[in-house]
């Protein structure tokens, strides 16, 4: 049970069903298929993305695989006009089970179904909030059937609660509000996270760009988009203050084994960190040496993505453990002499730095840059003391950003736990709602 100020119902029945565990008196337990029947689109194959830029009109197709609003494009024509809320589903893929209403005119993608109620006695909307705890319950079993499409069999084989249909009515109207409530919540700590990172990405391109003494003299850099840069500062090519040349991993496909040395491509980039948990997989000795002839990491390198969607991003080495990368990734070593790994690191996470890498990188099926194209990418390159001087800054400055950050985070991930509860408990009858809609 929840801490919560409201209070259960006075007088509860078991329901039968292990994860509803017991209900109020005069609540019923019902299979889906006995109230709810489930529909793919009308013509569903015909919303392809080719369709959908030949006949742009006013109507909207939904689609599961998009996060825009689940909306894939707007045709001139619609499948659908309906003016009572219905439950649109998910059908296929990663996303599969998700859930939305919907009402009005519009097309279904093949990868989505309408739930429509069969009977009156269920309001929709109490449905809809219902499926947040059974798709969360029921999930496991549910994975092992949605690729490479939810069986609708599957679903009806479901239990739901069926309260009198005024106090489903009463529970929707209590979780539109509360839930709206404590998403303009989350809207506003997302909001925040992302002034947060603004500030962070502000103040490295600031330092890198201009340096700490807001009193240094300045000159021009002869590159318009920099502009003026402190005295004593140069500007050059990546390549020309590097150890050695950029080079990338295997461009084949390596056997991998149950226990060996860390095999490394783009996805375990992430958060500007190498997560080896995310690593492709593990490669035997014979395999790592025979890669690591042509790119070894050490401590201190910088590993670059140069293609797929995430091109660009960075990451560096942090530990002396050995491992091998994939051709996704560039490996960049500083000349210790001229360049400090880790102001390279900040320079290379500066908007300027960025802007430079979209307009280079080129487009075939994905994004990718040539490691020819990254060695001649500009970089501001002041001198060696002053490197390490900003570098410093950064790390003490963007780790207090990043605490902050982290802290909203985990009160978002707090309130989202705390309203898939409240969502639980409401609509198993394990609190009383039904004083609460106007209070």
């Amino acid at each position: 049970m929840i801490k919560t100020k409201y209070k259960p119902y006075p007088k509860y029945k078991p329901s039968g069903v292990e994860w509803i565990g017991e209900i109020p008196e005069g609540w019923e337990i019902v299979r889906f298929k006995q109230y709810y029947s489930f529909e793919k689109g009308k013509n569903a194959q015909l919303y392809t993305n080719e369709y959908i830029q030949a006949n742009e009109g006013d109507y909207p197709v939904y689609s599961g695989q998009t996060e825009n609003n689940g909306v894939m494009g707007k045709v001139n024509s619609y499948a659908y006009n309906l003016d009572e809320e219905v439950i649109l589903i998910t059908t296929v893929g990663a996303r599969a089970m998700t859930h939305t209403l919907i009402s009005g005119k519009f097309s279904l993608s093949q990868n989505i179904a309408l739930m429509k109620k069969r009977r009156s006695e269920y309001h929709t909307r109490f449905i809809f909030y219902f499926l947040f705890p059974l798709i969360e319950k029921e999930k496991g079993s549910i994975a092992l059937v949605m690729q490479p499409s939810l069986r609708f069999e599957d679903l009806n084989k479901y239990y739901t609660c069926l309260p009198p249909l005024p106090e489903q009515k009463a529970i929707a109207a209590f979780l539109d509000r509360e839930t709206e409530r404590i998403n303009g919540i989350i809207a506003k700590q997302k909001r925040m996270i992302e002034l947060l990172k603004e500030k962070r990405s502000a103040l490295i391109t600031q330092a890198v760009t201009k340096g700490l003494d807001p009193k240094a003299k300045m000159k021009p850099s002869g590159v318009e988009w920099i502009g003026e840069i402190p005295e004593g500062w140069e500007v050059t090519s990546l390549k020309r203050a590097l150890e050695q040349k950029i080079t990338d991993g295997p461009h084949e496909t390596p056997e991998l084994i149950p226990d060996g040395i860390p095999f490394i491509s783009a996805e375990a980039i992430k958060n500007n960190k190498i997560d080896f948990d995310l690593r492709r997989g593990d490669i035997s000795k014979k395999l790592h040496d025979k890669y690591c002839k042509k790119a070894k990491p050490k401590l201190n390198d910088i590993l670059f993505i140069k293609s797929g969607a995430t091109t660009g991003n960075i990451a560096y080495v942090e530990t002396t453990e050995e491992f091998s990368i994939w051709s996704p990734l560039a490996l960049i070593r500083c000349n210790n002499q001229l360049l400090f790994y880790k102001y390279l690191f900040y320079l290379m996470l500066s908007n300027e730095f960025r802007i430079q890498v979209e307009l280079a990188w080129s487009y075939g099926t994905q994004q990718n840059i040539g490691m020819g194209v990254i060695g001649r990418l500009i970089i501001i390159l002041p001198p060696l003391p002053e490197q390490k001087a900003i570098a410093a800054f950064l790390d003490r400055e963007t780790a207090k950003i990043d605490t902050l950050v982290s802290k909203i985070e985990k009160q978002i991930e707090l309130l989202n736990e705390y309203k898939q509860s409240l969502i639980t408990h409401a609509v198993t009858g394990k609190i009383d709602v039904r004083g609460e809609v106007n209070a």
